[in-house]
């Protein structure tokens, strides 16, 4: 009586086990005369349960005596990630970055880049890019993102070949386009995660390519994968469009003042996806700032003072709770427990 009992024990299990498990323990006690107490308050352990033997699990020809029975629901967590990066490049710049350079009437060309680094196909991919805009805000905090100008899309989006005709892509005149039940609407929210909100959001209809009559009228699209259509484990994908600076007398003299803040110069460019059953991940904005200058190999400026603004990274450390494991971010979750197998669980 009052005595602690404890037992540790190694768990293998197949690599192609699903991502959602409880693992539970069964007791059998002698006497059938007792009661189990109720855990209150304690995260950590799930109630301990007084059941009837009633698949014989000791073989003893007694299916009616009591067991104990206890366990625990975890979120395996595989070594799997989907790099997610996007870069731009003005006519200033001699290489791609997450800064870039421009003159008033040049391009800024923008690449989202996607690679698949897990072990297995993701069959699920929803992406919504909100573009450079003064009243832009972010995907998923809804917080205003602070730019200062307005950037105009100049032209269709592309993907590259193995894309081609595998991907559904729709535009938007929304400024801070609806994502509920679009950007989410595979996703299996893990418990006390926060869910999207369509705050600060415009109305928004969708267009195909050939019913956009005005490219300059387009702040947002959306990108999506065929139902019939796998993002290949390994394989990598690039998004990319052009954006349109205006002549100078189209913006305030001031966003080419070289000698002011970048912050006071900089629009952002933000985009936030979901794959396979994913919580939905904003990667770090893109920021685009005017310069009169003529020097293509100007003298990039720090840009410490833009970290106030734009985005970081939301949601970059998630764990899949579908069916197919899927990692975000470059960092692991704290682990609660390791099992042998090389995995790693999370409690739910």
């Amino acid at each position: 009586i009052n005595k602690k009992l404890e037992a540790l024990f190694n768990v293998n299990f197949d690599k192609n086990v699903a991502s959602d498990i409880t693992l539970k323990v069964f007791s059998f006690i002698d006497s059938q005369d007792y009661t189990i107490p109720q855990l209150e308050n304690n995260p950590l352990l799930t109630d301990t349960i007084k059941i009837d033997d009633s698949d014989d699990i000791n073989n003893n020809g007694d299916s009616k005596e009591s067991l104990i029975s206890s366990g625990n629901n975890y979120v395996i967590n595989k070594n799997s990630i989907i790099d997610i990066k996007q870069v731009v490049k003005g006519n200033l710049d001699q290489k791609y970055t997450s800064l870039a350079y421009t003159n008033p009437n040049n391009l800024v060309n923008v690449e989202l880049q996607l690679s698949n680094k897990t072990d297995k196909n993701i069959s699920k991919l929803v992406l919504i890019d909100s573009l450079p805009n003064k009243n832009n805000h972010s995907l998923v905090s809804n917080k205003l993102l602070n730019s200062n100008y307005n950037l105009m899309l100049n032209g269709p989006i592309k993907v590259d070949k193995e894309w081609l005709n595998k991907v559904n892509i729709k535009y938007s005149t929304a400024i801070n386009p609806s994502k509920v039940n679009i950007l989410d609407k595979y996703t299996n929210y893990q418990v006390n995660s926060t869910k999207l909100s369509d705050i600060n959001c415009d109305k928004t209809v969708w267009l195909n390519e050939d019913e956009v009559k005005d490219w300059s009228k387009i702040h947002s699209f959306k990108l999506e994968i065929n139902n019939d259509i796998d993002f290949i484990s390994g394989a990598s994908h690039k998004i990319s469009f052009n954006l349109k600076v205006l002549d100078t007398v189209n913006y305030q003299k001031t966003l080419f003042d070289d000698k002011l803040p970048l912050k006071q110069r900089v629009a952002y460019n933000t985009f936030a996806l979901s794959a396979n059953y994913s919580q939905v991940i904003e990667p770090q904005t893109s920021a685009i700032v005017l310069s009169n200058s003529t020097n293509n190999k100007i003298n990039k400026e720090n840009n410490n003072d833009l970290e106030e603004d734009g985005v970081k990274c939301i949601n970059c450390k998630i764990v899949d709770s579908g069916n197919n494991n899927l990692f975000f971010g470059l960092s692991i979750i704290t682990m609660m427990l390791i099992l042998s197998g090389g995995y790693s669980l999370k409690k739910k």
